[in-house]
């Protein structure tokens, strides 16, 4: 009965670090991070946009963005990037919008190491502060934020849930005493 009681503790405590874990990890180099007012002050470019392509260099990927609003620093169209850190960009879906902190190296755009660039449906406080601050000549339109894997999300937290209760219960009912 101790080892049941085991395996139930540590399905336990393994739901919660998957469900409920950290949801930021940030590199050694760039363990504080910093706020948006901060990040907006530092960086050249503050886009919004998608991937097109991403080609791999010796030195890194080049990205081909789309930007589709800008915050600072350029306006509304195509650019090259460099990125030679980040996988965010990497395999990125069709349309999944980017929120960009890029700096601009000898005229040439650059995605850092420590920016803290992210998907945009997970960037809601900073795209509220960054639409209140608007300092380019963007278009006035509204962008429809893709929600990317969001339903996907919902449906893996929903997915591992059942399986873990189910474990609990097929780990009862296989070692419980029977009444006598």
């Amino acid at each position: 009965m101790k080892w049941m009681a085991r395996c139930i503790a540590a399905a336990i405590l393994t739901w919660c670090l998957t469900v409920i874990g950290p949801t930021s990890v940030y590199a050694l180099k760039c363990v504080q991070p910093t706020n948006i007012e901060e990040s907006y002050a530092k960086y050249d470019a503050v886009v919004l946009g998608y991937v097109k392509q991403v080609q791999s260099e010796r030195n890194g990927q080049r990205v081909d963005f789309q930007v589709m609003q800008s915050f600072k620093g350029m306006q509304p169209g195509a650019i090259s990037l460099m990125d030679n850190w980040s996988d965010l960009l990497t395999n990125a879906p069709d349309e999944e919008l980017y929120l960009l902190y890029l700096d601009n190296e000898s005229g040439k755009w650059t995605h850092p190491t420590c920016s803290p660039s992210e998907r945009a449906d997970t960037a809601g406080e900073e795209l509220t502060y960054l639409l209140s601050h608007k300092t380019t000549n963007a278009p006035d339109e509204t962008i429809e934020l893709n929600k990317g894997n969001t339903a996907g999300g919902i449906a893996w937290v929903i997915a591992a849930s059942a399986g873990f209760i189910g474990s609990i219960i097929y780990l009862i009912l296989l070692y419980r005493k029977p009444d006598l």
